[in-house]
């Protein structure tokens, strides 16, 4: 009973009350500061951690990808599809008044501010001349191929004029890839970019 009785002895003085009352209040308030740091630890550890995309727009890019001459009736090409799942096919439309011809296909990205990295090429594809467009919204020159009036299932004209060129090329874009691709169709020095957007379904 002695020890309690000296406890309480201790904390009636009023002066011990306030540096006990301090030393709690700081002490709570050091508890606080490591809760809250324990708290942002791991958003700082996946910040810290980098992504597929950091990854891979780390990588060095290539220089040469920007068409810097837009072809006109050499060639020209479309795609099939809009877009596509990872491990998909990609159908490829070219014409060209070259025999051979080749393909470049680039992921845009930042690259270190290049803007695009090359990462497949394909090359010795023989050339088929299909027509071209002219742009202006005329119809293709020289396509045998084009359907120039279609009509919806309604029997209502669309004013759509449909290439219907052959395939050219079908091409597999690996499930390893990252989304974001932009296919460069090569003749010689002459290049023609055609747009496409990959989308990677997870």
């Amino acid at each position: 009973m002695r020890f309690y009785s000296g406890i309480f002895s201790f904390l009636s003085n009023t002066k011990m009350r306030i540096i006990v009352s301090t030393l709690l209040i700081l002490a709570l308030i050091l508890l606080t500061m490591l809760i809250v740091l324990q708290l942002r630890n791991p958003s700082q550890q996946a910040v810290s951690t980098p992504s597929i995309l950091q990854i891979e727009n780390a990588k060095p890019g290539t220089v040469v990808w920007k068409v810097s001459k837009q072809a006109t009736s050499q060639i020209q090409a479309y795609t099939g599809e809009p877009s596509i799942n990872k491990g998909g096919y990609v159908h490829l439309y070219v014409s060209t008044s070259s025999p051979l011809y080749s393909i470049d296909i680039y992921r845009l990205g930042y690259y270190h501010g290049v803007g695009a990295r090359l990462v497949e090429s394909i090359s010795k594809n023989v050339g088929v001349y299909q027509g071209y467009y002219t742009g202006n919204g005329a119809n293709p020159k020289g396509c045998k191929t084009c359907i120039t009036s279609l009509k919806d299932s309604q029997g209502l004209e669309t004013d759509i004029t449909d290439a219907n060129w052959a395939l050219t090329n079908t091409i597999h874009f690996p499930a390893d890839w990252v989304s974001g691709k932009v296919y460069q169709v090569n003749r010689k020095q002459e290049r023609i970019s055609v747009g496409y957007s990959c989308s990677v379904k997870r």
